[in-house]
């Protein structure tokens, strides 16, 4: 029987484990992680009756860790708002229209991720009233 020595018992073991994690031994640039924040006025669009459609001009501003393509989209359309090339920061202002909430997302170009999102939640002064039907037969 032959017994194996610390050091090549070592070798075995940290082979086996790069091996199995995918790890390589050549060290690695860290990914940068990108963060952002958006500002939204106002948080609230009202409207005069349930259901009906509320307009409100909006103000928007972004702030993100580091420069580079971004846009921003909203959840009433399918195409962006706006774009920024090369920028760390942007503003967007506009008149919007909907009848139901709206998400505001700012993503990099070219990822399918988030990187920060705001909603604009719809309030409205009056209820709809139910209007109860009762019928009777006698």
């Amino acid at each position: 029987m032959a017994f194996l020595t610390p050091s090549v018992v070592k070798t075995i073991l940290v082979t086996s484990l790069a091996m199995l994690s995918g790890m390589s031994f050549a060290q690695s640039a860290p990914v940068p992680v990108l963060k952002a924040d958006i500002v939204l006025k106002p948080a609230k669009c009202v409207s005069l009756r349930q259901g009906q459609v509320c307009y409100a001009d909006v103000e928007l501003q972004w702030n993100a860790s580091q420069s580079g393509n971004y846009c921003l989209q909203s959840s009433t359309q399918a195409t962006p708002l706006l774009c920024w090339n090369a920028k760390r920061s942007g503003q967007f202002s506009g008149e919007i229209s909907a009848d139901k909430n709206v998400v505001f997302t700012l993503t990099a170009e070219g990822a399918d991720s988030v990187l920060a999102s705001a909603e604009m939640e719809l309030a409205w002064v009056y209820k709809k009233k139910r209007t109860a039907v009762s019928w009777r037969v006698f």
